[in-house]
């Protein structure tokens, strides 16, 4: 099973699911989810320079959420489409904030319309994440909305966020999602719990949820 079947429904195609963080990204941020849109020419422009077109699902991740998730990220920025290249036989395009990994798709996948991502070490090591690019994008982009509004760590509403999450059918991105009243937000992740409050108490609360108090 791969990872990304955890977190979505099975075989669901990579459009529909771009179609349901469209609609996540259209409540959440409003106008400015179709304004930050990068333009096919850009992305046209780019695979003249790299000489191969890159996979469907990263050019619609681009051309549809890719400057907006670059204008919300707080931890792991997603590469402008000018600095896509290969590194280590790699099409990287989101780099981890303290520069010890990378993501991206092996070259030998270019070709498929939404491969597997692999991520990449500084020294050349390489293992894949069990998560295609659309859904690896799709929990980047939520996630980084969620822990990024209106600045990291903060959620001024969680039950809205938790109710967003559910109506667009985007909670899978969490084995669960948990508002805590009207102030608390917890986010169980794959490997990871990480949480978000909109007042002290709420963060003192998500915390002793985690076991991190």
């Amino acid at each position: 099973m791969r990872g990304d079947d955890l977190w979505f429904p099975p075989d669901e195609h990579w459009r529909d699911r771009y179609e349901r963080l469209a609609s996540f990204a259209g409540e959440w941020h409003g106008s400015r989810a179709v304004e930050t849109a990068y333009a096919e020419v850009v992305i046209d422009e780019v695979e003249e320079v790299l000489e191969f077109r890159v996979p469907d699902a990263l050019r619609a991740f681009y051309c549809r959420f890719g400057a907006l998730h670059r204008a919300i990220t707080e931890q792991d920025p997603l590469r402008d489409p000018y600095d896509l290249w290969i590194e280590e036989g790699v099409l990287v395009f989101l780099d981890e904030n303290q520069q010890v990994l990378c993501w991206g798709v092996p070259g030998e996948h270019l070709g498929m319309e939404d491969p597997e991502v692999v991520a990449l070490e500084a020294g050349g090591d390489r293992w894949e994440t069990g998560e295609t690019v659309s859904a690896f994008l799709t929990r980047r982009f939520v996630t980084e909305t969620i822990l990024g509004a209106p600045n990291q760590g903060i959620v001024q509403d969680p039950e809205a966020a938790v109710s967003l999450l559910r109506a667009t059918g985007l909670e899978g991105v969490a084995s669960e999602v948990r508002a805590f009243g009207d102030d608390c937000l917890v986010w169980l992740g794959p490997s990871v719990g990480i949480w978000a409050a909109s007042t002290p108490e709420g963060g003192e609360a998500a915390r002793a949820a985690l076991g991190t108090a």
